[in-house]
C-alpha cells in the first residue's frame, strides 16, 4: 500500500501538466501582444515606405519629364538666337553699303548748286528755238 499514493502521483502528473505560475501567463500574453504591437507598426512602416517610394519615383519621373521639355525649349531658343544673330549680321553687312551721311551732304550740295528746276527738257528746247526762229523771220 505503501507504493499506492505514489501510483496515483504519478498517474496525476501524466493526466495533467504541471500548473504554471499565473506570472509567467501574464508575461507570456504581454510578450505576445507587444510582438502583435510591433508587427503592426512594421507592416505600417513598410506600407509608408512602399507609398513614399511610389511618390519618389512618380516625382522622378515628372521632374525627368519636365526636364526634358526644358532642354527642348532651351535648344530652340538657343536655334532662334543664333537665326537673330545670323540676320542681325547681314542687316550690319548691308547697312555698310548705304550711304553715309557726308555723302548725301555733299551730294544735296551738288543738286543745290545746278538748281535742276532751272533745267529745260529737250522738247521744250525745241519749242523754244522755234519761237526764235519763228521771231526772226
Amino acid at each position: 500500500m505503501g507504493n499506492a499514493p505514489l501510483k496515483q502521483k504519478k498517474e496525476a502528473t501524466k493526466n495533467s501538466m504541471p500548473s504554471l505560475d499565473p506570472e509567467i501567463y501574464r508575461q507570456i500574453n504581454d510578450i505576445s501582444r507587444r510582438l502583435r504591437v510591433a508587427e503592426e507598426n512594421y507592416s505600417g512602416l513598410r506600407r509608408k515606405t512602399q507609398l513614399s517610394d511610389q511618390n519618389i519615383l512618380k516625382t522622378n519621373k515628372n521632374t525627368n519629364t519636365e526636364i526634358k521639355a526644358i532642354n527642348s525649349d532651351i535648344r530652340e531658343m538657343r536655334r532662334d538666337i543664333k537665326d537673330i544673330n545670323d540676320k542681325i549680321s547681314q542687316i550690319a553687312k548691308e547697312m555698310k553699303l548705304f550711304a553715309k551721311k557726308s555723302d548725301v551732304l555733299v551730294i544735296q550740295r551738288y543738286v543745290k548748286l545746278f538748281d535742276p528746276m532751272r533745267f529745260v527738257t529737250p522738247n521744250q528746247v525745241e519749242q523754244i528755238i522755234k519761237e526764235k526762229l519763228e521771231e526772226e523771220k
